[in-house]
């Protein structure tokens, strides 16, 4: 383990040095350094899944991240465009795709879910992209994180959605749905009471005590708490790390708890994107490259072009709606998690699930 340790941080840290210099984004020296590290090339991590938790801490960070800079009363004020546009664009973008997918002959429960999958875009690569070029405060980024946050919130029904369709589901279809939204609720609501009632008090009690580690094991302790919490009902961890962030954004603490966990959330979310790298199944490339390219490329156009007709049609600006569109034109993280859940429950063929991922 430990000589896997010094590999990843070796060929992160030459890699990642190197894009500055080669004007490309170190996010996608991190893809091409756990390419390097991934199975498919030197075989260095033969074991991907061993860094996987690493992987998905690097998303519960920068959700809480993003938690931390926004506030109930901005997320009100931004309630049409996360509901509205947001909504528009998953259930349109995925019923597009499940249609293609059907024609192409997956049938529908498997369609269903794959159109679903292919709807969400990444909130670590956007989010990142917009970090490194300074446009976070920009009209479209506002815009474009309205609609992540909406595809977020839009995996828990469709996670609900695979082992109904699979038939595994008591209850049938409705039944789950209705179930994992009464334990969606309630666990929301239990986060934000507990939330209201205990997080001021105690950091107020840990910061009397004077000790900066303190505040930093605290912080850490509340945003991973928030998150196993939500995984104990069958929702996403990210949800409950931003739901932790939004807690803490209304607090004077809320300053110091995010100047404290930066460097955790950098280097986890290096870890994301490694992985990323590191599960590319780069045989398939070489196999089905036309698949791939002409799945890719097409994915990509019609998400764009959905984007940017859905945001002229909420009266947004033609280049806001371009800008929209060009982030938001690629696959997202919790596809993978979805795609690989369907192809468990037998819903998706493994040929199928490789290619579109």
């Amino acid at each position: 383990m430990l000589e896997s340790a010094i590999a990843i941080l070796l060929v992160a840290v030459v890699i990642v040095s190197l894009a500055p210099r080669l004007k490309v984004s170190p996010v996608v020296g991190y893809l091409v350094a756990g390419a390097i590290l991934g199975p498919a090339v030197t075989g260095l991590m033969k074991r991907p899944e061993e860094v996987a938790i690493l992987a998905e801490l690097g998303v519960v960070f920068l959700l809480f991240g993003i938690g931390l800079e926004l506030s109930f009363e901005r997320l009100r004020a931004m309630r049409m465009l996360v509901f509205g546009l947001g909504g528009l664009q998953v259930l349109a973008t995925g019923a597009l795709f499940a249609l293609l997918a059907r024609l192409a002959g997956v049938g529908w429960p498997g369609a269903v879910i794959l159109g679903g999958a292919l709807a969400l875009s990444s909130t670590a690569f956007v989010l990142q992209l917009l970090a490194e070029r300074g446009e976070q405060a920009a009209r479209f980024a506002r815009v474009a994180f309205a609609i992540l946050l909406l595809q977020d919130l839009a995996v828990l029904p469709l996670l609900a959605l695979v082992p109904a369709l699979a038939g595994g589901s008591e209850g049938g279809l409705f039944g789950a749905l209705a179930r994992d939204l009464g334990w969606a609720t309630l666990a929301v609501a239990v986060t934000l009471l507990a939330g209201r009632y205990l997080l001021r008090p105690l950091f107020r009690h840990v910061a009397a005590s004077g000790h900066r580690e303190l505040l930093v094991a605290t912080a850490l302790l509340v945003v991973l708490g928030a998150a196993y919490g939500m995984t104990l009902v069958g929702l996403s961890m990210a949800l409950g790390a931003l739901l932790a962030g939004l807690l803490l954004s209304g607090t004077e603490y809320r300053h110091q708890v995010e100047a404290d966990l930066r460097p955790f959330r950098g280097l986890f979310l290096g870890f994301f994107f490694l992985y990323v790298g590191m599960t590319a199944e780069l045989e398939v490339l070489v196999v089905a490259w036309y698949w791939v390219l002409g799945g890719a490329l097409a994915l990509m156009a019609l998400k764009a072009l959905l984007l940017v007709a859905f945001c002229l049609a909420f009266r947004q600006p033609l280049a806001v709606a371009i800008s929209v569109g060009g982030y938001l034109a690629q696959g997202g993280e919790f596809a993978f998690v979805l795609l690989t859940t369907a192809g468990g429950q037998g819903l998706l063929g493994g040929a199928t699930v490789s290619v579109v991922m």
